[in-house]
């Protein structure tokens, strides 16, 4: 009887092992398991930042190249305005010059 006894305790003792054996494994399966889920949404947050990060820089580009080029355009009016000016300024003095060399001419004829 003492025997069958400490049969019965001794195999209570190891399913009781064994229960805590499977517990402690699926724990840390499960562990396991929340780091990799944790791992992936790093992942998939970091992706996400790089091409927010990407399409930001994108944004900055164009815009920079449109004020470059607006800032060309305008530049480029203000050379077409300054030329068509030193025209106008070189076409004036060359009228006064014909005027003072008619004028010139025609009193150099009255004498």
């Amino acid at each position: 009887l003492a025997e069958e006894k400490q049969m019965e305790e001794q195999r209570l003792a190891e399913e009781k092992q064994m229960e805590e054996q499977r517990l402690a494994e699926e724990k840390q399966m499960e562990e396991q398991r929340l780091a990799e889920e944790r791992q992936m949404e790093e992942e998939r947050l970091a992706k996400e930042r790089r091409m927010e990060e990407q399409r930001i820089d994108e944004e900055r580009q164009m815009e920079e190249q449109r004020l470059a080029k607006e800032r060309q355009m305008e530049e480029q009016r203000i050379d077409e305005e300054r030329q068509m000016e030193e025209q106008r300024l070189a076409k004036e003095r060359q009228m006064k010059e014909q005027r003072i060399d008619e004028e010139r001419q025609m009193e150099e004829q009255r004498l």
